[in-house]
């Protein structure tokens, strides 16, 4: 299953009996960090506390030191996910049953914690953390509805163990998923909020992931991941804006993630912010050398105008890769603008030895070479397109060579063609109408793709 359950909420809502005993082992274990200069666990085990018992003054004090900042490095608690068993710290006989159960399963010994959480519950009916920790042996058994009526059955005792509906929801496809998160999100769950936020954005409906990213938000403001997937939600609804703010923030708590910062770059580039752009690349690639890092920054230097250096990263690139087209026709692009017109047409060639259905590398072609030029034309609006890619490349051909209606009836028929399942059609055609400046159709659009894909 996906590691989805978030350790915060896992650990605890647990019967009030347990509630005081469980609260001061971790008030005693956030002392221990916090002596041993570990700011950000002992964050963690005060934030359990506080989800236990948000009154709890000892955890409110503590808190206060927990999040001070010691040598100027930032404490804020980041959220991780992950899925574990509960333990619990009293001193009875089903405590002590429970607690064997739960060192075999981080022993991986499922089959002895199932005979340990069943001794349990055996010895004590109403042990609400048993049934939970039991459902989650059974799940990983691959025994669903066996874990599925011991999540109910946790759930049944305690209305308050909302992770019970996360789990039931984990195990579920669709309405019956949304039913359980849903009503765990109802009782103010922020784990339940950011699933329901995974669940619409692998559904690519950015506008409700993005809702529910943000309700999770405002529950636990530190979860960090939150704050990448709504940036991610943000570009891909070309609000960059507030894209960017999201990614700043989720760098506040992870610096050096590569595609954080390659997304950042992206950001910037469409803002408009060509220096930040370039720094946030070189970033990315100090993190990360992937070849589509690379590849942007070969970009990104082409429209700089540093040719130069843009060729050497596309040599570099071709050296380890001679198959992929993009590369020479990039390659060809600066040669082009370098004066250096053999070598375009050179790499233009070689990319469309690569892809022959490709309007664009027939257009650069025709720049190059006058003579065959028309020929290069023709070829390209011979081209039946394929896919939804070849039917954007030929439409944005149309539009270089100043034959916008041919161009707007090239992506409409995508439209028609790719549109159900194909969002990028939509979106070409939005900016292709912002070109030619026929602002009604690219409002129309809009919410053409808003309606069918929930996005902005």
């Amino acid at each position: 299953m996906k590691k989805l359950i978030l350790t915060l909420a896992l650990c605890l809502i647990a019967l009030p009996i347990f509630a005081n005993e469980i609260t001061d082992d971790y008030i005693d274990i956030a002392k221990n960090y916090l002596n041993n200069e570990n700011t950000k666990k002992a964050q963690e085990y005060v934030n359990l506390v506080l989800l236990l018992d948000p009154n709890n003054e000892k955890a409110l004090s503590f808190k206060k030191l927990t999040t001070q900042e010691k040598d100027g490095i930032n404490s804020n608690l980041t959220v991780e996910v992950k899925e574990t068993v509960l333990s619990i710290s009293s001193k009875d006989k089903s405590a002590e049953l429970n607690n064997k159960g739960v060192d075999s399963f981080k022993e991986e010994n499922i089959e002895n914690a199932v005979k340990y959480f069943k001794q349990t519950i055996s010895c004590k009916k109403n042990n609400c953390v048993a049934y939970y920790n039991l459902a989650l042996c059974y799940k990983m058994q691959g025994k669903t509805l066996l874990a599925e009526y011991n999540f109910k059955r946790a759930y049944f005792i305690n209305k308050n163990f909302l992770q019970c509906l996360i789990g039931i929801a984990d195990m579920k496809n669709g309405a019956e998923k949304l039913k359980y998160l849903n009503r765990a999100a109802e009782n103010k769950s922020f784990e339940a909020f950011y699933l329901l936020g995974e669940y619409y954005f692998e559904q690519e409906n950015y506008t409700l992931a993005l809702k529910n990213y943000s309700e999770a938000l405002i529950l636990e403001p530190n979860l960090a991941d939150a704050y990448l997937k709504a940036a991610q939600c943000c570009y891909n609804q070309e609000d960059y804006e507030l894209a960017g703010i999201n990614l700043k923030k989720y760098m506040t708590y992870i610096p050096d993630n590569d595609f954080a910062h390659f997304l950042l770059a992206k950001t910037y580039r469409h803002l408009g912010y060509d220096t930040n752009a370039l720094q946030e690349l070189n970033t990315t690639i100090s993190i990360n050398s992937k070849d589509e890092y690379l590849f942007e920054l070969a970009k990104v230097c082409y429209w700089d105008q540093n040719y130069d250096i843009s060729i050497y990263i596309l040599n570099k690139l071709i050296k380890e890769n001679s198959k992929n087209s993009n590369y020479y026709n990039q390659l060809g692009l600066c040669y082009y603008e370098n004066g250096n017109i053999n070598l375009a047409k050179e790499n233009f060639n070689k990319a469309l030895e690569l892809d022959d259905k490709s309007a664009t590398i027939y257009f650069n072609l025709s720049k190059c070479d006058k003579d065959n030029a028309e020929k290069y034309l023709q070829q390209a609006e011979q081209i039946v397109p394929q896919s939804p890619k070849q039917a954007i490349d030929l439409a944005i051909m149309y539009y270089k060579i100043s034959q916008n209606q041919k161009a707007l009836d090239t992506i409409n028929e995508a439209v028609e063609i790719y549109g159900c399942d194909n969002k990028d059609v939509y979106k070409a055609k939005m900016r292709l109408c912002k070109l030619i400046g026929n602002f009604n159709e690219y409002e129309k659009t809009k919410a053409e793709l808003a309606m069918r894909f929930g996005a902005k």
